[in-house]
């Protein structure tokens, strides 16, 4: 049985959890969204959604205006469900979409492109979170170009996305000068004098890049997540020590904690129209 929580008071519909599956995300979402502006705020972290799933997300998107915060980490819709997502916010340019979660959703190089596409048309994104995704620089790189045609985005997290130092390099070069005034980098195939380099590149541009400290279970998350990527022959995580082990209890418990910084408590203002949406608790 799946229990569903209306946030009425900020408009919020919070679904993370429930292991909806792509059937849970046709069959409830698409018609609680169906022009329906009310929801601002829609919660799908950690729910099992494939590529099927984000297409019917995308579906409903095309023709709402009222989703302004987005949230679809922990899932894996994979490039081909980014790519449906990508096309329904570059359709929809009515649909101010402040903040994009799609952490950990199996995404590559090409998904990645696809978002960079929707980023330069729909010009309302503000923030982006890309993290635990095996984009690489050719991905990376691609969306921070869209940020150039972009005035409103103000911050993109590449945590963990299998990004090299010359990777890392040109994306802080890419974006000097535009609107990104927090661009995250941390854990990725950088050794601690690239990360070093890359930290003061982006002090020098007056970019804010968060540090996020890991307690073991976590950083055997992380672990698992960088040796899912066939690129990498050898992780480097600055700061941490990673136990080469396994836990069954990561997948159920700690995923959606990993990705806590970016799907809670934080504050997205609307540069545009001034308006200010809360997150909701997950």
């Amino acid at each position: 049985m799946f229990y569903f929580f209306w946030f009425v008071s900020w408009g919020h519909y919070n679904l993370s959890n429930q292991y909806l599956g792509d059937e849970g995300v046709k069959e409830k979402l698409a018609q609680a969204l169906k022009n329906n502006s009310a929801i601002t705020g829609l919660f799908l972290s950690k729910n099992n959604i494939g590529p099927e799933g984000a297409k019917a997300i995308a579906e409903v998107l095309k023709d709402n205006i009222g989703v302004k915060i987005l949230m679809l980490g922990v899932n894996n819709i994979g490039d081909e469900g980014a790519k449906a997502i990508a096309e329904a916010l570059k359709y929809n340019t009515f649909l101010s979409i402040t903040a994009l979660d799609l952490s950990k959703n199996n995404i590559g190089p090409k998904g990645a492109k696809a978002i960079a596409e929707a980023v330069k048309n729909n010009i309302d994104i503000g923030e982006l979170f890309l993290s635990l995704n095996n984009i690489g620089d050719e991905g990376a790189k691609a969306v921070a170009s869209a940020s150039k045609y972009n005035s409103n985005i103000v911050g993109i997290f590449f945590d963990a996305c299998n990004m090299s130092y010359d990777g890392a390099k040109a994306v802080v070069e890419i974006v000097k000068g535009t609107s990104i005034h927090e661009l995250t980098l941390t854990y990725n195939n950088l050794n601690t004098e690239e990360e070093e380099l890359i930290s003061q590149a982006l002090l020098d541009n007056n970019i804010t890049q968060e540090s996020y400290i890991l307690n073991d279970e976590e950083e055997l998350l992380l672990a698992e997540v960088l040796q899912s990527y066939s690129a990498i022959k050898e992780s480097n995580i600055s700061h941490n020590n990673v136990i080469d082990e396994r836990s069954e209890e990561v997948d159920q418990t700690l995923q959606d904690h990993l990705l806590d910084e970016f799907n809670s408590g934080s504050v997205i203002e609307h540069s545009n129209t001034n308006d200010t949406l809360h997150n909701s608790e997950l």
